[in-house]
């Protein structure tokens, strides 16, 4: 099967280039290499590599970030999956999209896969029309990450894990209000690519 991964520069998407079954063609794209800034340009990317199957995980998940300018990252976060599952749709190929618990508000935790959502921040909500988007596609699935930690394999790709600035800083700012359990992203790899390989639909959670 030829699978690409979207967002592959991040922390899980290093770990799943270190990790690729020897049953899957992986194509690896990084957020910056690919250009999701359109329509057109997205279809143009994938009409080029043919996928059987497309796990995305791009997107901007700094959810202070986004709260302070939601309509910059509506595109990335909400619109483009939308129009990879319709290409998924058109070309019989299969879809996960990466989410996270963030689409709930917290007041309620812990939640399964099969709770209703409720998000509180803006990246929640975009995340959450991102899943109502692509869960619209029969032969896809929802994998809803939690917090995610590790050590980047490319320290020049991506962010600081939090777990990097734990490490790497004596005097340091963490949230203290993860309702969600700890995902390593070495572990996250792994799923990912059982659940790929499994083809499996609906919604599910890593952590």
């Amino acid at each position: 099967m030829k699978c690409l991964i979207i967002g592959a520069g991040g922390i899980v998407g290093q770990e799943m280039q270190a990790s690729v079954p020897d049953s899957i063609e992986a194509v690896f794209t990084r957020t910056k290499d690919f250009n999701i800034i359109s329509e057109a340009s997205i279809y143009e990317y994938l009409n080029y590599v043919k996928p059987g199957a497309i796990l995305n995980l791009s997107g901007q998940n700094n959810v202070d970030i986004v709260e302070k300018d939601p309509d910059q990252f509506r595109f990335i976060n909400e619109f483009a999956p939308e129009i990879i599952s319709d290409w998924c749709w058109l070309n019989n190929a299969y879809m996960i999209q990466g989410s996270t618990q963030g689409v709930f508000s917290g007041h309620n935790a812990r939640y399964s896969a099969e709770d209703i959502p409720n998000p509180i921040t803006e990246y929640g909500k975009q995340k959450r029309n991102a899943e109502i988007s692509v869960s619209s596609l029969s032969d896809s699935l929802i994998a809803r990450l939690t917090f995610v930690y590790g050590i980047r394999l490319d320290d020049s790709f991506g962010r600081a894990n939090p777990l990097e600035q734990m490490m790497g800083e004596d005097n340091q700012l963490q949230v203290d209000d993860r309702f969600f359990s700890p995902l390593w992203s070495r572990d996250a790899a792994h799923i990912l690519w059982d659940l790929l390989l499994e083809r499996r639909t609906g919604f599910v959670h890593l952590g």
